[in-house]
């Protein structure tokens, strides 16, 4: 996280009398600027963002000082807002794949008491940034064909374009149910199929995503397969 501080000054006049802000210096007009919505990343240091969705940045100014506005950047987005709080929403689809800088430039006035902060003469502008990746991914509303071998296992069966090829990195093949999941990774370009000796019978969701080594090349679902329990749903399981 970076923070830059700049201290503007002017003269106001009141009544017969000119009033000359002071060059006062402190590090900061707020104790946190904390957003609410991204994934954080402690272990990184980064926001990350994988879907669409609301987003609050919160100020905590510090004592003797009052937020104007503040404007929150995020590669060409931009969104503003009066005072402490600012809502918005994320869309991914207007924003690529990648890294980014994040950052809110905070408009404060002091609230001090003196003459000089009544009228609003002493301002200040802090701008804290941030490191954000973007890792969407996008769905698919694709039924994936599957059958239930000799052994009990689901085979789950996908296609991919070859035009792919060039710039696979690789799949990974996601079963979930209710709140467990785990993903299993294939670097393997021709693999149409994946079985699972691990399932148990209980039903549950597969879904096969393809990435690409290029991470502006937004990943996708390459559809999914929805298994009941104990048993194979026909009408997903394709034909021999």
């Amino acid at each position: 996280m970076s923070v830059f501080f700049l201290f503007t000054s002017c003269e106001y006049q009141l009544g017969e009398n000119f009033v000359e802000m002071e060059n006062h210096q402190v590090d900061s007009v707020t104790t946190s600027v904390d957003f609410y919505g991204f994934i954080h990343d402690l272990e990184n240091e980064i926001y990350v963002v994988k879907h669409s969705g609301n987003v609050v940045c919160e100020i905590y100014p510090l004592p003797g000082f009052e937020v104007e506005k503040q404007i929150i950047r995020l590669g060409e987005l931009e969104w503003e807002s009066d005072g402490i709080r600012c809502d918005f929403v994320l869309d991914v689809d207007r924003i690529p794949n990648g890294s980014y800088e994040l950052s809110c430039e905070i408009f404060a006035r002091t609230n001090s008491g003196t003459v000089a902060g009544q009228v609003g003469t002493e301002h200040y502008v802090e701008k804290r940034s941030w490191p954000l990746k973007v890792d969407a991914r996008n769905g698919s509303d694709k039924l994936l064909p599957y059958e239930i071998n000799e052994e009990g296992h689901p085979v789950i069966f996908w296609e991919v374009d070859e035009s792919e090829r060039n710039g696979f990195d690789y799949y990974t093949i996601e079963y979930s149910i209710e709140n467990y999941t785990y993903i299993r990774r294939s670097y393997d370009f021709d693999q149409r199929s994946f079985v699972d000796e691990k399932y148990t019978g209980g039903g549950g969701t597969y879904e096969v995503y393809i990435y690409f080594k290029d991470e502006t090349h937004r990943p996708y679902s390459l559809g999914k397969a929805v298994l009941v329990a104990n048993m194979s749903n026909l009408e997903n399981t394709p034909e021999k």
